[in-house]
């Protein structure tokens, strides 16, 4: 909660929030931006599902967990210039197969048919597995 909470809701509601003890009831959650839908709970999974189709009906899989993958690392970058390179890189890279059968679908009006999967391996310069040094040389 200490780093993803003020990143979805801001520091001062994160504070309010954690410091009041208060519970928090789903209206609030949502008015306080943490969360994309509010339902009611007989249609939770339903909707839940519904929204997941949504999410990877029609897009290439490897795009897909390429923009997860870029979102959450660059949201620690400490400079837009970090973005932009690894984005330009795997922009060209993916363009080269399945982006470019994502084009020409589009321009046929007809469902792409993607082949690339996810368990071929991450584009050139993305690493699936890698993980933050969370212990520096001094500190193991």
């Amino acid at each position: 909660s200490s780093w993803f909470l003020p990143r979805i809701v801001g520091m001062e509601r994160a504070l309010e929030w954690t410091l009041s003890g208060d519970i928090i009831d789903a209206e609030e959650a949502f008015a306080g931006g943490y969360g994309a839908k509010l339902v009611e709970p007989d249609a939770l999974l339903p909707t839940a599902k519904a929204y997941a189709k949504r999410l990877i009906s029609g897009g290439a899989p490897v795009s897909i967990a390429v923009n997860r993958q870029l979102l959450w690392r660059m949201a620690g970058a400490a400079h837009p210039m970090e973005a932009h390179r690894l984005d330009t890189r795997l922009v060209w890279e993916l363009s080269q197969g399945d982006g470019g059968e994502g084009v020409r679908a589009f321009q046929e009006r007809r469902a792409p048919e993607f082949k690339r999967r996810i368990s071929e391996g991450p584009p050139v310069g993305l690493d699936w597995d890698a993980e933050p040094d969370f212990y520096g040389e001094d500190d193991r």
